[in-house]
C-alpha cells in the first residue's frame, strides 16, 4: 500500500488547552478530518480509504491539516467487476423482455421467429452477470470516483457490445464474430450501421433486439444503471457525467440523482408519444404501419439511433406525413436533453442548451433552403416535391439518425456537400445525437472571432461566452484540440480503410466510411450510402469501424484513456 500526504490549508476555530490537545478532541478528528478528506477529494480524486494520522497545530493559527491516506496501488477493480455485472444482468433483463415480446407475437400472429437465439444469449449473458457482480459483491457504488467510472464507462460498452452481438451469433443468419460485435456496437452507439442485407426476412425477434438495444444506447447504458442505483439512494456521479458526457461539475450530488432519474422519464414518454403518434399516422399511410413496425421505428428516432426493420428505412410508408411526424421526433431527441427534461417539467428559466438549440435549428433551416434551392436549379425536383425531398435527409443526418427515404447519394454535388457538413457537426451536446456538436462549433466561431478583432485591438479584453456563462481558456484549449484530433483520426482512419478495402476504388466510400461510423450516422456516400449496407467490407474492417463507432459515442478521451498508463498506474 501507498502513502499519499495531501496538504490542505484551513483555519480552526477550536480553543486548546495547555499541552496542545484540543477540548473537543472529537469534533477535531471526525468533522475537521471529514472536511479534510472531503477537500482532498476535490484536489485528487483518488482512492481514499482510511485516515492514518491527523497533525493539529496551535490554536488560532492558520494551519495546515497533514493528512496520511491509505490508497489503494490500482483501480478498485471490485466496484468495477460490480458495475460490469450490473450492466449484464439489466441486458439479461432486456433479452427477456425481447423474448417475452416475441412470444406474445408468436401467439397472436406467428412471427415468433429468433426466440431460440435469444433464449441462450440471456443465459449466457446472465450468468457472466452474476459472475462479475459477485466477484464485486464487497464493494458499493457509492465508492466510485472518477478514475473507476472512466475505465468503467469504456469497458461497459464493450462488454455491452460483445454480448448484445449474441442473438446474432446463434441466430439464423450465424453471423461471425467480428460481424456480429459490428451490429451490436453499432445498435449501443446509436450508429445505425448495419451487416444485414435483407431486413425484409430478417425474424421479428433479432429486429425487436435491434431496436431495443439502440435505444438502451440512446441515453446510454450507464446513464440508466445510474438511474437505478439513484432510486435506490446511492449516487453515481462521476459515472453519469463520463457516461453522457453532460456537464454536472458543481452539481449537488442530489441534483444528479434527481436529474438522471428525470431523464429517463422524458426519455421513455418521447418514446411513447412517438409510438403512439406513428401508429396513428403509420396506420393511413400508402403501406400502413403496423403497431410492432411503429414501436420499432420509435425506439430508433428518439434514441436517434436509425436501424429499420426495412430495407427501404423510412421510405417504406411512402408517406410525407410520416416523414415528417419522425422529423420533429429526431429534431427533439437532438436537443440537449438536459434543456428538454427542464421544459417538460416547466422550468423555462433555465439557459442550459438554449444558444446550442437555435444555432441547431437555424442551422437545419439553412440546410434544408440551400439544398431546396440546388435541387430545384438543377431540375431534380421542383416546388412541394423539392422540399420534401430534401428536408428528411437534412433533419436525419443533422440528428445522426440515418434514416432513408430516397438516395442522396444521387443528388448534386453541392446538396452532397451541405450533407457532409451536417454529418460533422451533428446534433446539441448532451443529446442522443453524433458529430462533433453544435456546442463545440459555436465555441470555435467565436474563439475565431475573438482572434480576427486582436489582430487589431492587441489589448482587447474579451471572453467567450455560452447561455451566458464564460468558457474558461482551458474549456477553449480543450474543444480546439478535440477537434485537431477528430481531424487527424478521420485522415488517419480514411488512409487505413483504403489499405484494408482494395475493392474500394474511389474516396468518397472510404471517407464516406468512416463518417459514417466516427460520427455515429449509420449511411455515408459512394457504396456505403443510403441504399447500400456493410456486409461486403473485411472483418478487419468491421472491427476497426466498430473501435471508430465507440470512438465517436464516447468522444474519444475517455476510449483513449484506457491505453494510457497513468490509468492503471499507482497514484
Amino acid at each position: 500500500m501507498a502513502l499519499d500526504a495531501v496538504l490542505l490549508q484551513k483555519r480552526l476555530d477550536i480553543r486548546f488547552i495547555r499541552g496542545g490537545e484540543p477540548k473537543n478532541k472529537d469534533l477535531a478528528e471526525e468533522k475537521e478530518l471529514e472536511e479534510a478528506l472531503q477537500r482532498a477529494q476535490n484536489v485528487d480524486p483518488g482512492l481514499f480509504l482510511s485516515c492514518k494520522r491527523l497533525v493539529i497545530p496551535p490554536e488560532n493559527s492558520i494551519c495546515s491539516f497533514v493528512v496520511f491516506l491509505e490508497s489503494n496501488s490500482r483501480l478498485n477493480f471490485s466496484i468495477i467487476f460490480r458495475i460490469l455485472g450490473t450492466i449484464l444482468s439489466l441486458l439479461a433483463l432486456m433479452m427477456g423482455l425481447c423474448f417475452l415480446g416475441t412470444w406474445i407475437m408468436s401467439i397472436h400472429s406467428g412471427e415468433g421467429e429468433g426466440m431460440k437465439s435469444i433464449g441462450y444469449s440471456i443465459l449466457i449473458t446472465g450468468a457472466f452477470g452474476g459472475l462479475l457482480f459477485y466477484l464485486g459483491r464487497k464493494s458499493s457504488p457509492e465508492q466510485i470516483l472518477r478514475k473507476e467510472a472512466i475505465a468503467t464507462v469504456a469497458l461497459g460498452w464493450i462488454v455491452a457490445s460483445f454480448f448484445g452481438c449474441l442473438p446474432y451469433v446463434l441466430g439464423e443468419a450465424h453471423f461471425s464474430l467480428p460481424r456480429a460485435f459490428f451490429e451490436s456496437m453499432s445498435a449501443f452507439t446509436t450508429t445505425g450501421a448495419t451487416v444485414f442485407t435483407d431486413l425484409n426476412d430478417t425474424p421479428s425477434g433479432i429486429l425487436l433486439w435491434r431496436s431495443l438495444s439502440q435505444w438502451l444506447g440512446g441515453l446510454g447504458i450507464l446513464a440508466l444503471v445510474v438511474a437505478l442505483l439513484s432510486i435506490l439512494g446511492v449516487g453515481g456521479k462521476h459515472l453519469f457525467g463520463v457516461e453522457t458526457s453532460m456537464n454536472l461539475s458543481g452539481s449537488p450530488m442530489a441534483r444528479a440523482q434527481d436529474l438522471t432519474v428525470r431523464l429517463w422519464i422524458v426519455y421513455c414518454g418521447l418514446t411513447i408519444v412517438c409510438w403512439l403518434g406513428l401508429w396513428i399516422i403509420g396506420s393511413r399511410a400508402p403501406i400502413p404501419a403496423t403497431g410492432f413496425e411503429a414501436f420499432l421505428y420509435a425506439l430508433t428516432t428518439v434514441s436517434t439511433g436509425g436501424f429499420a426493420p426495412h430495407n427501404a428505412s423510412a421510405g417504406h410508408f411512402n408517406s410525407a406525413a410520416v416523414e415528417i411526424f419522425l422529423c420533429i421526433f429526431m429534431f427533439i431527441s437532438s436537443l440537449n436533453m438536459i434543456l428538454v427534461t427542464y421544459t417538460f417539467f416547466g422550468n423555462f428559466q433555465s439557459k442550459a442548451g438554449r444558444t446550442e438549440a437555435i444555432g441547431f435549428a437555424v442551422m437545419i433551416l439553412a440546410a434544408w433552403f440551400t439544398i431546396t434551392l440546388d435541387l430545384w436549379l438543377n431540375h431534380e425536383s421542383e416546388g412541394w416535391a423539392a422540399l420534401r425531398e430534401s428536408l428528411f435527409p437534412v433533419v436525419s443526418l443533422a440528428s445522426s439518425t440515418g434514416f432513408a427515404a430516397g438516395d442522396y447519394d444521387q443528388w448534386p454535388l453541392f446538396a452532397r456537400t451541405v450533407l457532409f457538413f451536417l454529418m460533422v457537426v451533428g446534433g446539441c451536446s448532451g443529446s442522443t445525437a453524433g458529430g462533433v456538436k453544435v456546442a463545440r462549433l459555436v465555441i470555435l466561431l467565436k474563439v475565431i472571432s475573438q482572434e480576427i478583432a486582436k489582430t487589431f485591438r492587441p489589448k482587447l479584453v474579451s471572453s467567450v461566452k455560452i447561455d451566458g456563462k464564460a468558457i474558461s481558456t482551458e474549456g477553449q484549449l480543450a474543444v480546439l484540440t478535440y477537434l485537431a484530433l477528430t481531424a487527424g483520426i478521420i485522415l488517419f482512419s480514411t488512409s487505413l480503410i483504403s489499405m484494408f478495402e482494395p475493392g474500394i476504388d474511389d474516396l468518397n466510400s472510404a471517407f464516406g466510411a468512416v463518417l459514417a461510423t466516427f460520427f455515429n450516422m449509420g449511411p455515408g456516400f459512394g457504396s456505403l450510402g443510403p441504399t447500400d449496407n456493410f456486409a461486403h467490407l473485411h472483418q478487419v474492417t468491421l472491427v476497426y469501424l466498430s473501435l471508430l463507432m465507440l470512438l465517436g459515442r464516447l468522444e474519444i478521451f475517455v476510449v483513449l484513456t484506457l491505453f494510457s498508463k497513468h490509468l492503471w498506474a499507482k497514484y
